[in-house]
């Protein structure tokens, strides 16, 4: 194994083969080729729509760290490669959850990846199962690698690094997965609604008829404290528990709030959201996006358990999705700009 392994730019066993197999599935839905850079570290993966990343409306980070992988694994130098992702997930469709994956780049082929698709219940020594796909790939310049921007720290005037998301909403992937039938009532916008870790909607309309809605958790006058609400967070509760006989008596006016905010998609496409937000529900996030980088999110169930929800604490950041792999494989991490951001770069241009 080890002389076979030597002839090899490029050897890496993944014993849960369905987790490629679902990430590449996930890619293809928004890109038709990706890049993905090879070291003795690991497979990263950074992916953007555009060529600009700051123009870009979606940007996907893969983490796939040499120390998840089964051994071997070889990479004898850093490697750039471009391939056709939409073909590599349409040659994976076999792949089961008990099969493992072997990708290989050989010395005397480098311009095409070999995946050894192979059942993990079969004997070691066994290679009659194997089943083998190539792949043509494009040897990309190292030296040309762009940066990935970090979007999850801002560095302000002073130097200091200042957390750019909130503490995430976690919803149960198996929940998430229900989106799917929203997606397929309305093909044009999807309503993102959050509320710090409490509470998360997803609503699906076209124009002026509404489609589903689906909700975790639920929307509070006075979320819990958080290290940013600090001492005036409890002096808040405080004065919840000494009004709340009057909150007994408005509450008709608190169930025409609620149902205002049910509807908050037209005062969001107007650009009031925040103003009427900070009203009645404090630190909201309420922003439209389009359909397709939500097809692409409803496939992630199918290699995690839970799905997080980062909303941006500044305004012009992209909503964060972050996931991890069953397998302990890696991380993936998605940002996705909202449709109010994308019509402003459509304007800058």
């Amino acid at each position: 194994m080890k002389k076979e392994n030597s002839q090899n730019l490029l050897h890496a066993v993944i014993e849960k083969g369905y987790i490629p197999k679902v990430t590449f599935d996930a890619l293809a839905t928004n890109f038709s080729r990706i890049t993905m850079n090879i070291s003795k570290n690991g497979i990263y993966i950074n992916e953007t729509d555009k060529e600009t990343a700051s123009l870009s409306y979606i940007m996907w980070s893969i983490t796939w760290n040499r120390k998840n992988f089964m051994t071997p694994y070889v990479s004898t130098k850093k490697m750039r490669i471009s391939l056709n992702v939409k073909n590599l997930h349409k040659m994976l469709k076999s792949v089961k959850k008990k099969d493992s994956l072997t990708f290989i780049i050989t010395k005397e082929k480098p311009e095409e990846l070999q995946v050894l698709i192979k059942p993990s219940t079969q004997p070691a020594d066994s290679s009659a199962k194997t089943e083998t796909i190539r792949l043509p790939i494009q040897q990309l310049d190292v030296s040309d690698a762009s940066e990935t921007p970090d979007l999850d720290v801002l560095v302000d005037g002073s130097g200091n690094s200042v957390s750019t998301y909130r503490s995430p909403m976690i919803i149960p992937a198996t929940d998430f997965q229900k989106i799917k039938k929203m997606i397929n009532v309305c093909k044009t916008n999807i309503l993102v609604t959050i509320q710090k870790n409490e509470y998360i909607s997803f609503e699906a309309g076209s124009e002026n008829v509404t489609g589903n809605k689906l909700e975790f958790g639920q929307l509070t006058y006075y979320p819990e404290n958080s290290e940013e609400d600090g001492e005036e967070g409890e002096d808040v509760q405080n004065d919840e528990e000494e009004d709340g006989d009057q909150e007994e008596e408005d509450g008709e006016e608190n169930d025409e709030v609620e149902e205002e905010t049910e509807n908050c998609g037209e005062e969001v496409e107007e650009g009031d959201d925040e103003e009427y937000y900070d009203e009645d529900y404090p630190d909201v996030y309420c922003k439209f996006f389009t359909i397709p980088p939500f097809a692409s999110l409803a496939k992630l169930p199918g290699l995690c358990t839970q799905i997080e929800f980062y909303a941006p604490r500044f305004e012009g950041y992209p909503l964060k999705i972050g996931a991890t792999a069953l397998s302990g494989l890696g991380e993936i991490k998605v940002y996705v700009k909202d449709k109010e951001i994308i019509e402003s770069l459509e304007k800058g241009k």
